[in-house]
């Protein structure tokens, strides 16, 4: 039987610098319990021997974060920062086997450090908000025992760079009582390689997706009626690249590719009884 101690804690220490801009740098720790490989890497056989199942470690992630928030020009543009740095000792992830199956173990030590950054901005415009957010992140493999040539190579799947914005529109029709709002959304993310090992195979370029919304409302708000368009551009991308099951008959140059859905409209009518 094991046992293991859990602990979290978290200490946040705060600064304001004015009445618009504060500073703070907080400190936090996490806690996920152990448990067993019951995957198809833990054979039955382990149940007849001694300690029974493959164990996983707990995991423990660490965090430092400082940032500030504030408000500028007259509390009309709210900017929001923070840098980070966790650590995260005996990961707990599930991982494919040479032979089709898949395992769950806990990787040694991951380290995540960035930036992040968004903004609310209230424009002259009555009725026109833009926000948008930035976020750099850099993942590597601190510690690996299982797989030690992949220490200090990038973790899978996560790009370094994205952003996006948003510019909502919210008006009224006259007199009538009815509102409605125009709303364009585009977001955008740099390249990512989503296999272990960073194989050119299965490498996504970065790509940027647009998409449009307007909706009308009546004046008792009980009708309502919203037209969406996703991916306007009609953007051709895969979101994942994985291994194919023809791998197990020993093909390893093929792979299965999950793309994104090409452009959607969607109408839809709304009614309140």
């Amino acid at each position: 039987r094991q046992r293991q101690m859990c602990i979290r804690d978290s200490i946040i220490g705060r600064y304001s610098i004015s009445d618009q801009v504060n500073t703070y740098v907080a400190w936090s720790r996490g806690y996920k319990g152990p448990g067993f490989d019951v995957g198809d890497g833990a054979s039955g056989a382990f149940t007849e021997e001694e300690g029974g199942l493959p164990y996983v470690d707990a995991e423990v992630p660490t965090l430092w974060e400082i940032g500030f928030k504030g408000w500028f020009l007259e509390d009309t543009l709210s900017v929001n920062t923070a840098l980070f740095h966790q650590s995260t000792e005996d990961l707990q992830t599930i991982r494919a086997l040479p032979d089709g199956g898949i395992s769950n173990l806990a990787i040694g030590e991951v380290v995540s450090e960035g930036f992040e950054a968004d903004f609310t901005y209230i424009t002259p415009l009555e009725g026109l908000t833009v926000t948008g957010s930035m976020t750099y992140l850099d993942v590597v493999y601190e510690e690996y025992l299982q797989q030690p040539e992949l220490e200090g190579k990038d973790f899978e799947g996560i790009p370094e760079w994205a952003y996006s914005l948003i510019a909502n529109y919210d008006y009224q029709v006259g007199d009538s009582g009815w509102a409605g709002f125009v709303r364009a959304e585009y977001s955008w993310q740099d390249d990512k390689n989503t296999s272990t090992g960073a194989t050119e195979r299965t490498l996504i370029e970065d790509y940027g997706l647009l998409n449009l919304r307007a909706s009308f409302t009546s004046p008792s708000e009980i009708y309502s009626a919203t037209l969406a368009v996703e991916n306007a551009t009609d953007e051709d991308y895969p979101y994942w690249i994985g291994g194919s099951t023809f791998s197990a008959l020993g093909d390893n140059d093929t792979s299965s590719q999950y793309l994104g859905l090409d452009r959607t409209v969607r109408l839809t009518f709304g009614a309140k009884f």
